[in-house]
């Protein structure tokens, strides 16, 4: 299904079988070479790898267990690329040429292949 950022952002995660709120989404970190999402930030220290999604609906997003929530560098993936080059939102975008686009702001993905589509 297809998302855009600035309506998931802020979005509380919770365990399926309580609605306790576990934080909630405040940004993602991207594989930088094929623009496929790694993992979202919950809180301010935790991240969330997709996969580990039950459910997404308009009022939350659902897992089944809190042990889902890990440290970034526990996310191979990001140690790998490093968390400035993977976290986006905010950066610069520059064309080839060095003319500037402006900051990402906002972007669309499809949350059934995690997969960046659009940069608004």
């Amino acid at each position: 299904m297809k998302k855009l950022w600035s309506q998931v952002a802020g979005l509380p995660v919770q365990l399926s079988e309580e609605e306790r709120n576990l934080g909630g989404l405040n940004g993602v970190f991207v594989n930088p070479e094929t623009g496929q999402i790694i993992a979202f930030v919950v809180g301010f220290s935790n991240v969330l790898a997709p996969v580990d999604i039950a459910k997404w609906d308009f009022e939350s997003i659902t897992i089944h267990d809190s042990d889902a929530l890990v440290s970034t560098f526990d996310i191979t993936r990001i140690e790998e690329f490093g968390v400035k080059r993977c976290y986006f939102l905010g950066k610069k975008v520059i064309s080839a040429s060095g003319a500037n686009f402006g900051k990402i702001r906002d972007f669309l993905f499809e949350s059934t292949v995690n997969s960046i589509l659009q940069f608004t």
